[in-house]
């Protein structure tokens, strides 16, 4: 539902989990109620805006990238973000936080220049 296609972000995505930070933010899952209590709410609301477009039975207790209990795919978990806005999934806030802090993708900045200097989209 939430596929994640631009190449800057899928590609800081993959670096993250290949650099098993999945691992790492399972643990806080296990490690924090409040963490998982919010995932838990982004797994209900995935499938929920999922079902407003569409009900598909084959998949109706299903989300995406792990929910509710696991973080298996950040591309999925970032799409979903993204498509849901700040405060909805606290681990693709996360992940942005993190795609940002070590300077892997922004979402406030284009990176579709093509080696271009890239453009600030707040201004």
């Amino acid at each position: 539902m939430f596929y994640l296609t631009h190449p800057a972000a899928v590609k800081g995505c993959s670096t993250l989990e290949a650099g098993k930070w999945m691992e790492t933010l399972n643990q806080m899952l296990a490690d924090d109620a409040e963490l998982r209590a919010g995932y838990e709410a982004a797994h209900k609301h995935y499938i929920q805006t999922r079902d407003e477009v569409e009900e598909v039975p084959e998949i109706k207790d299903f989300s995406a990238g792990g929910m509710p209990t696991r973080v298996k795919c950040l591309h999925a978990i970032l799409g979903h973000a993204l498509a849901a806005g700040a405060g909805v999934n606290p681990i693709g806030d996360l992940l942005i936080e993190r795609l940002v802090t070590d300077k892997l993708w922004d979402p406030v900045t284009c990176s579709c220049n093509h080696g271009e200097t890239p453009t600030d989209l707040t201004k």
